[in-house]
């Protein structure tokens, strides 16, 4: 992109999640921040609507819920029915927002919802990310052995994808809850 002096937008989002994989969060803002502006300013909504996501998600990683829950309803408002990608995680994300906030029948229907549109699409890695979403949040709500079914759906979804880091990082959690039954 630097050397054909062009801006391919949706790059900086897929950075911006290997980095939040990796626990580097400040990186991770730092690839999407200026793609956000950039494309809030000149009223874009496609990337847009991805951009948001990955910020909500970098703000729910930090633990700043309100922002969280901030991008995820922007990028309620930006994606169109038909963008399923956004639609999913957007969703998923506000999910554990609520979880986190102890609305837990409602973070757990919208995870569903999320997953359920995974299920219908194609996108691998939307779907392992509401997979392990859903399983944050059944985990949050006391639900120690579906968070392992959802955490195991997501880990497999990684695997076969190739996404190693997230594999390992669901399998992690899965140990986690298993070694506190």
């Amino acid at each position: 992109m630097d050397d054909l002096s062009e801006w391919i937008w949706i790059v900086t989002f897929w950075w911006g999640f290997v980095h939040l994989w990796a626990g580097d969060l400040e990186t991770a803002e730092k690839e999407s921040l200026p793609a956000y502006e950039a494309l809030k300013l000149i009223g874009e909504k496609s990337h847009f609507s991805s951009i948001t996501h990955s910020l909500a998600a970098v703000a729910y990683a930090r633990g700043d819920l309100d922002e969280a829950e901030r991008f995820t309803r922007e990028c309620e408002h930006a994606c169109r029915a038909n963008d399923v990608h956004s639609q999913i995680l957007w969703r998923a994300i506000r999910a554990k927002v609520l979880a986190r906030r102890g609305r837990f029948e409602e973070g757990e229907a919208l995870a569903r919802e999320a997953v359920a549109l995974a299920e219908r699409a194609d996108f691998m890695l939307a779907h392992a990310e509401a997979a392990a979403d859903l399983g944050e949040v059944l985990e949050l709500a006391g639900k120690p052995e579906e968070a392992i079914r959802a955490l195991e759906s997501a880990a497999s979804i990684y695997e076969r994808k190739g996404v190693v880091i997230a594999a390992t990082l669901a399998r992690a959690r899965i140990d986690e809850i298993a070694s506190v039954d």
